[in-house]
């Protein structure tokens, strides 16, 4: 009976010791899948705030245009403050509407602009840009 008792306690020691590299196994698996959603979430944040920028600088462009200020000073304007991270916007996707729905009392000013895709994997399905786009449309307060 002792010698039986040994025997599956030596059988158990081994079964333990195979099993020490269950651990790391298991961490070789699910490791590229934590890392691709742990980059997922940081470019969906660039993707945000680029989409949280250009807004703003549509507002702060219309702004200055429903105050009077000339087709280059609204893009000027623009382009300070639509900086960020991973962000492009090219002056000739900033667009300036001093008459909306024939209105001369409205202006719109939209931008298009683009995010960096930096994570390998969503570039496949977006490619290597993540076209953004916002307009803001105010009241014209210009005093002819």
């Amino acid at each position: 009976m002792k010698m039986m008792i040994e025997k599956n306690e030596v059988l158990n020691n081994k079964l333990l010791k195979n099993r020490k590299g269950q651990s790391m196994v298991e961490l070789a698996m699910v490791l590229p899948i934590l890392l691709v959603l742990l980059m997922g979430m940081i470019q969906f944040g660039f993707i945000f705030n680029g989409h949280i920028t250009i807004t703003s600088a549509a507002r702060e462009g219309a702004r200055l245009a429903s105050v009077g200020g000339t087709d280059s000073e609204v893009i000027q304007r623009v382009k300070e403050a639509a900086e960020g991270p991973l962000l492009n916007i090219e002056d000739h996707l900033i667009f300036i509407d001093r008459s909306v729905d024939g209105d001369d009392e409205k202006l719109s000013v939209r931008i298009d602009g683009s995010v960096n895709i930096i994570v390998p994997l969503i570039d496949i399905f977006t490619g290597n840009r993540f076209e953004i786009s916002s307009e803001s449309v105010m009241r014209s307060e210009n005093i002819y």
